[in-house]
Formats: C-alpha cells, sequence, structure tokens
C-alpha cells in the first residue's frame, strides 16, 4: 500500500452486500490474505457502522463476520 504524505492509498479491496438479513455473513474476497474490514448494516432505514460480534479470517479467501441478531448492510475489505 503506497503512503503519500498523510494519506493511505488502498489500490484494492472488495465490498461485500447482504441483501437478505442474517446473523452470519460470509465474505468470499478472494484476496489470499488476511483482511480488516468495516461493516456497515442497516438500522432503522440507515446504513451505520458497527463492530460486529466477530470477525474471523476464515481462509485467506473468506472472512466470516457475526452478529447477535439478523441484519443486512455491506462489508469493505481491504
Amino acid at each position: 500500500m503506497p503512503i503519500n504524505g498523510n494519506r493511505l492509498f488502498i489500490a484494492s479491496g472488495h465490498t461485500h452486500v447482504q441483501e437478505d438479513p442474517s446473523s452470519t455473513w460470509t465474505v468470499k474476497h478472494n484476496m489470499g490474505r488476511e483482511v480488516v474490514a468495516d461493516v456497515l448494516v442497516h438500522i432503522d432505514g440507515v446504513l451505520e457502522k458497527i463492530l460486529p460480534q466477530s470477525q474471523i479470517n476464515t481462509d485467506t479467501n473468506t472472512l466470516t463476520v457475526n452478529f447477535s441478531r439478523p441484519f443486512t448492510g455491506k462489508v469493505r475489505v481491504v
């Protein structure tokens, strides 16, 4: 990841959209490494960034995100 001054530029990433409510999201990112993610869920019609119950790098191409209840939303993986 190149750093330019105070800005960090991410050259690649993946966005997973979860349209069906679920308490477990399986994110197939195919990046070939462990990743970090921002998780956003729909709460009362608004997309909110939250910390899920857990985020597990299942393998180098899959992230599993767990919640205490079903949500829809999206995950941005880098």
